[in-house]
């Protein structure tokens, strides 16, 4: 199971439009534009497309007037359903006078569909339903768009020739690597929330900018996305799940897919669904991987991107890195895949290594390069790396031809400084030491103890002061970690969570007067406002504490008798999975559940099977995908991989994100009022 070929040939399609073009897209559609296409953003120009532009943007106001477009020909790229941009590919249109519009899209017709017999508010711009169940979508469509582009060229360019077309290709995903996709998505398992806390609902009295999706709505969506990919396979498919949202999702794409193409095809594949709640103290840890360290330290382009900001100055000279930005986004370039690849696999020590001869070899392709490194190199510094890294910088020949993977160089460099300022060893000794604390003596306790210890130096400094200080972040991700760590087989007194709700409330009230606001903690409602934010944060750590509570054979993450206390839920699962005897028998609960087709002869043959105690399982397949949902890190995808490489089978791994303590926070807590 590859999809790169897939996506190479989907996008062979729509190079043959790109010539003279603006092109629209939507975010997701970007990403798969700066990831999974050979060449990036930059080879879309080299193809011939004149402009790019984010569908649904706002442009600077024309009074209502029609306006000169950069071309006479537009192409959309959508990721999801037409219907969710009707409204600006209209106002797109009446606004400009283009004669050439070409919609893609990467959900198929069918899929269309489904969603439109499901949710009538999509029917929108394009019609009411037919008797037929809305068979021809995509030509309705069409007959919408061309009446738009009637109505300006009849103002503007009266006889103009008008061409329009809607098709599906599968441009789906982010391709990281050759196993490892994403297709980006605000999804993010829901927690049952304890004290009246409420994730992802925030207080309207805190300040927060995320806009969220709703649940049922964008599950709705992400099965679509999925679906469609797995009808690009064209492999049969079998769900399993574990976790509430996972089974949700599961079940909806069963809805959306019951009488897809694929169902009767001959080869197969196993798909599990993870929920990310189940497990936080992977993306909250300070990993080992250098790859989980640069998703931590560096910037995202925009809150819910896949790519990450590198830093300019390390590659182009001073005149140009105010004006051209680099990222990590690779473009599908055959070097840095392969070091992502090998990356992914290794340890921050190793990694270093690795770059440092990437590097060395690099320069010694390069000709134009007047630079030789030491025979000796020693160990990997960072002030060696930045040395091997500089002959590149300004380079304006070299940097077109190895342009991504020296970004991806850039910003493991960049990263390596960055964690110094994240206190990211501190951290670290802080997380080995809970775990080991919290195998030896099971008592949550002491983990309460630890936090109130990092608690303390917070907001502790006075202003000005060059005092190292943790942040009020750095604490609320260490709790989220302790939480999910300790999850609801070991007993949290009530007298230390309370003891904890004070502490984190007292750091809140050091910040407040570090910062110079003293005079707002005489208000008692401002007071009450700080109060509010812990009582909401400690309702949601309750949530991440019990997320597991349901599970028989997964309560747990934590296991003292190991010689690695701390065993990944995604690692369990899929260990256990696939275990040939680990078949269950007919009464018995599993945790990982199958999901089933139902309404078709197949499903009723697959019910009886059952009843026979032939059940489905994910051992049975040799080719799986892993989702797991609301992300993944890459610490997982090495262990997943090293599993596979063990058990002799082939395993895409897929999600929504990279997971981060920072998506956490993104996903599940409030900005501290402070």
């Amino acid at each position: 199971m590859d999809l790169q070929p897939l996506h190479k040939k989907a996008w062979a399609t729509v190079l043959k439009l790109l010539s003279g073009a603006v092109l629209y897209t939507d975010d997701a559609t970007l990403s798969v534009l700066k990831w999974s296409v050979k060449g990036g953003l930059p080879s879309l120009f080299s193809n011939g497309l004149h402009n790019i532009k984010l569908l649904g943007h706002p442009s600077p106001d024309n009074d209502g007037k029609i306006s000169l477009p950069d071309s006479s020909k537009i192409i959309v790229l959508l990721s999801c359903h037409i219907a969710n941009h009707a409204e600006a590919i209209r106002d797109l249109i009446l606004h400009s006078h283009y004669t050439e519009c070409h919609i893609i899209t990467a959900l198929s017709e069918d899929a269309h569909v489904v969603a439109l017999a499901s949710d009538p508010s999509l029917i929108g711009v394009f019609g009411e339903q037919s008797g037929d169940g809305m068979v021809g979508y995509f030509r309705r469509v069409e007959g919408g768009v061309y009446r738009w582009l009637e109505e300006t060229l009849n103002y503007a360019q009266p006889g103009q020739g008008i061409v329009v077309s809607v098709q599906h290709q599968p441009l789906i995903c982010s391709l990281f690597t050759n196993d490892l996709f994403l297709i980006p998505s605000r999804v993010f398992p829901s927690l049952k929330v304890s004290d009246g806390g409420l994730p992802r609902s925030p207080s309207d009295e805190f300040h927060n900018s995320r806009t969220p999706v709703p649940a049922e709505s964008g599950i709705t969506q992400l099965a679509a996305s999925i679906s469609s990919l797995l009808d690009s396979l064209g492999a049969r498919d079998e769900l399993f799940a574990v976790g509430e949202t996972s089974r949700q999702l599961a079940k909806s794409i069963t809805t959306q897919s019951s009488s897809s193409p694929r169902r009767h095809a001959e080869r197969n594949v196993g798909v599990i669904f993870i929920d990310r709640s189940l497990d936080l103290v992977a993306p909250t840890m300070h990993s080992d991987n250098l790859l989980d360290q640069i998703y931590t330290a560096l910037p995202r382009v925009t809150e819910n991107s896949l790519d990450l900001e590198v830093d300019s100055g390390l590659l182009l000279a001073d005149a140009e890195a105010e004006f051209v930005p680099c990222s990590l986004a690779h473009g599908w370039d055959d070097e840095s895949v392969d070091l992502l690849i090998v990356l992914t696999m290794l340890s921050q020590k190793d990694s270093l290594v690795v770059i440092r001869k990437r590097l060395v070899d690099l320069i010694s392709k390069e000709p134009s390069i007047d630079f030789k490194p030491p025979r000796v190199l020693g160990k990997v510094t960072l002030s060696q790396l930045q040395t091997f890294l500089s002959p590149f910088r300004g380079n304006e020949q070299v940097l077109m031809r190895r342009a991504a993977v020296l970004q991806c160089i850039a910003g493991a460099v960049q990263t390596l400084t960055e964690c110094g300022k994240l206190h990211w060893d501190e951290l670290t000794s802080v997380e080995k030491i809970m775990i080991l604390s919290l195998s030896e003596t099971l008592d949550p306790g002491i983990v309460v103890q630890q936090v109130k210890d990092v608690l303390s130096r917070v907001g502790g400094a006075a202003k000005g002061s060059d005092s190292s200080t943790f942040t009020i972040h750095d604490v609320i991700l260490l709790m989220a970690f302790a939480f999910s760590l300790i999850g609801t087989t070991l007993r949290m007194s009530p007298a230390d969570e309370s003891g904890l709700r004070e502490s984190v409330y007292q750091a809140l009230v050091r910040i407040v007067k570090k910062e110079g606001h003293e005079a707002k903690l005489d208000d008692p409602s401002y007071r009450s406002v700080l109060q509010t934010w812990v009582n909401e944060t400690f309702g949601t750590l309750g949530g991440v504490r019990g997320a597991r509570s349901g599970l028989h054979q997964y309560g747990k993450i934590l296991h003292p008798t190991s010689p690695t206390p701390y065993q990944g839920i995604i690692k369990q699962i899929l260990t256990r999975a696939l275990e040939s005897d680990r078949v269950p028998g007919i009464g018995e609960v599993e945790d990982l559940v199958h999901v089933p087709y139902g309404g078709t002869l197949g499903g009723v043959l697959s019910g009886f099977s059952r009843f026979l105690g032939a059940r489905a399982h994910p051992s049975q397949f040799q080719n799986l995908i892993v989702f797991v949902v609301g992300g993944v890190t890459f610490r997982e995808v090495r262990e997943i991989r090293e599993i596979a490489r063990e058990k002799g089978v082939k395993i895409l791994v897929g999600s929504t994100d990279i997971a981060t303590g920072a998506s956490v926070f993104r996903h599940l807590f409030v900005e501290p009022p402070v």
